[in-house]
């Protein structure tokens, strides 16, 4: 070899040090995952609600399983509203046609009435809870022959 030829290898060799040609001794990988807002509510009524006796008086009457869940870490709130304004009415009877009413969910104690919310939530975890809805209420056998009714709108929101 000539020396220009040694000469040129040995700059070419020391620019390539010079340039940090190494390899590297760690490398880093970053996992990521994503869970999807879930929110969800079940009533699953029981014979009862449909079979009130409204000639006597119920008190803590189980009616229904109350599902609901929520993911939403700022939790959640729960409404109920009453297409009657929590009374049982019958719509044909011109006097003593209504039954007045209240329930209770048993995962919080919460007594409702209107519109006030039954479940506050702000507990930060994800939970799904199943619990009973019980009615009470003050029955007569002088009502008004018929059928008595109100329906009932459970809504889950998140916070």
């Amino acid at each position: 070899m000539t020396r220009t030829r040694v000469g040129v290898l040995i700059a070419v060799l020391c620019v390539g040090v010079s340039m940090g040609v190494s390899a590297q001794t760690t490398a880093n990988l970053t996992l990521q995952g994503a869970v999807a807002a879930s929110t969800a509510i079940e009533v699953t009524p029981l014979a009862a609600a449909s079979a009130l006796d409204l000639a006597t008086t119920a008190s803590n009457l189980s009616v229904a399983t109350l599902t609901y869940h929520s993911n939403d870490p700022d939790g959640f709130v729960i409404t109920v509203d009453s297409a009657n304004n929590f009374a049982l009415i019958n719509p044909l009877a011109p006097t003593y046609n209504f039954v007045g009413y209240t329930m209770r969910l048993t995962t919080t104690g919460a007594v409702f009435v209107e519109t006030t919310p039954i479940v506050e939530s702000t507990t930060p975890a994800p939970m799904e809870v199943s619990g009973p809805l019980f009615i009470s209420y003050t029955g007569s056998n002088l009502l008004s022959a018929g059928t008595f009714a109100d329906t009932l709108t459970f809504t889950i929101t998140n916070n």
